[in-house]
């Protein structure tokens, strides 16, 4: 298991996994410019979130082929491809649901999301599209 990220939970996760003798099955990556690359290790993504607007990870993770399991906390337009999939997260009892959706994303066979990046304007020319057409032609200075 791979952890992205800090956190103000980090110390109770840490405690956590130390008293499940889990410290050689989890690793603490902490925060990193190498996303893109981690991704590419993994069978399933996970962001179990209590706040978030609109996660570019998720997109991130969508892009490199991955089932992405969310949080019900953030906003549905996290959701490009149909490996997006939102799970509750208020109740210890939701706990199995995201046990469940990852059992059953881990042997998903990772597929090819360019198109729907790109139609749904995350892909890096249209980006960049969109911002030169904004300062060239609709900014006002």
């Amino acid at each position: 298991f791979l952890w992205v990220g800090a956190g103000e939970l980090r110390d109770e996760i840490l405690k956590e996994i130390k008293a499940r003798n889990l410290d050689e099955n989890v690793k603490m990556l902490g925060v990193r410019d190498d996303v893109n690359r981690i991704l590419q290790a993994l069978d399933v993504f996970i962001l179990p979130s209590l706040y978030e607007g609109l996660p570019v990870v998720s997109v991130e993770a969508q892009a490199a082929g991955l089932v992405t399991l969310c949080s019900n906390r953030f906003n549905t337009e996290a959701k490009i491809t149909e490996l997006c999939k939102f799970s509750p997260i208020d109740e210890k009892s939701d706990t199995l649901k995201w046990i469940d959706e990852i059992m059953k994303a881990r042997n998903a066979e990772r597929r090819n999301t360019f198109n729907e990046i790109k139609q749904a304007c995350f892909d890096v020319s249209s980006t960049a599209e969109w911002l030169q057409d904004f300062y060239i032609n609709k900014a006002k200075f």
